[in-house]
């Protein structure tokens, strides 16, 4: 029995060792991502990367709507109720701090994404 388990592991061994693997065609390669160090090389690369940033902005409807208030609500002082608070001053409220924390997010999207 034990020379019979021997032969069928040496029969294993030649036959593993006469395989190759251009044989199997494991070793193509097939890339899923870009380059770093050739990447954005011409405009149309670099206009490509705008874009995707952009649509990560553009795909959240609430955020599409509001991404100009949270540019200009930083640059001046808005009368709104009656008091000197920002446009952009939105920690007071629960309601705010969603808002917020939203906004956030999808602009770490965006530059996750870029």
């Amino acid at each position: 029995m034990k020379k019979l388990l021997i032969y069928i592991a040496a029969f294993a061994m030649i036959l593993a060792m006469n395989t190759s693997c251009e044989d199997m065609g494991s070793l193509e390669e097939h890339p899923k991502k870009v380059d770093a160090t050739t990447f954005m090389a011409n405009a149309k690369e670099v206009e490509s990367v705008i874009n995707s940033i952009y649509f990560q902005l553009r795909r959240d409807p609430g955020f599409s709507r509001y991404l100009i208030v949270l540019e200009e609500g930083l640059a001046d002082y808005c009368i709104g109720r009656g008091n000197y608070a920002t446009a952009y001053d939105t920690g007071r409220t629960s309601g705010g701090v969603g808002f917020s924390k939203d906004s956030w997010a999808v602009l770490y999207r965006a530059i996750r994404f870029a």
